[in-house]
């Protein structure tokens, strides 16, 4: 539940934060709630940690930083892309 919870706010609020030193507070804030209000391990659920949950980088104007998924129509690109979805979900998330 915590998960979601700090995935919804990334979203909503954190992929909007441009400058790295509101971004960087507004993570360890959220991190300190989940401590607080879901009891999460602080040594896993940091700051970092919270970040990784987000599909992209939209601070970093790199290539690698994003995980595209356009135009996906055939059975195949579905595939694909719920592949890399879970990829990404199980490498962050510990699930």
């Amino acid at each position: 539940m915590a998960e979601i919870f700090c995935y919804e706010a990334m979203r909503t609020f954190g992929d909007r934060i441009m400058r790295p030193k509101n971004r960087q507070k507004f993570l360890e804030i959220l991190a300190e709630i989940c401590h607080k209000e879901f009891r999460w391990d602080r040594k896993k659920y940091t700051p970092a940690f919270l970040e990784t949950l987000i599909m992209g980088n939209y601070h970093e104007k790199t290539a690698e930083s994003h995980v595209k998924m356009i135009s996906i129509t055939t059975p195949e690109q579905i595939e694909a892309a719920k592949e890399k979805i879970i990829a990404k979900v199980t490498g962050n998330s510990g699930n």
